[in-house]
């Protein structure tokens, strides 16, 4: 088993396997897809998954590290938002990129980004949750 083998890793409390807490409410894609990232870090090795890991942490950090987009330059948000989509999507956060890509149409719209701009955040908050739990 390595560091990055989703499929032992447990809850914090160790009361449930980790893939079991990773789906999103009914109506939303799941948070992580435990089979992508798999084929993922298959075709690119631990250490690559490793690093693209941090990355996304990091792209997700910086996109959404302000609580609301007030203030915020809105072509910023979608070119921030526009990392994430790609890198959430290869490596398994199916929400992530959904409400990511809602981020980068609101923002291409004119229309109010504050809702979009809070999901995507959200979404960007339990995928660091995971990416954190993937490390142990």
């Amino acid at each position: 088993m390595t560091d990055l083998d989703p499929t032992h890793a447990q809850s914090a409390d160790n009361a449930m396997p980790f893939a079991t807490i990773m789906q999103g409410p009914d109506s939303d894609p799941p948070i992580y897809n435990d089979r992508i990232f798999m084929e993922f870090r298959d075709l690119l090795g631990d250490d690559c998954a490793t690093k693209a890991l941090a990355d996304l942490a990091g792209a997700v950090e910086q996109a959404f590290s302000l609580p609301t987009p007030e203030g915020q330059d809105r072509q910023q948000i979608f070119r921030r938002a526009h990392l994430v989509v790609g890198r959430a999507g290869i490596m398994g956060f199916p929400l992530l990129h959904a409400r990511s890509v809602t981020l980068q149409d609101t923002c291409q719209s004119g229309d109010c980004i504050a809702q979009a701009y809070a999901a995507a955040r959200a979404a960007g908050i339990s995928t660091n949750d995971v990416i954190a739990r993937l490390g142990k």
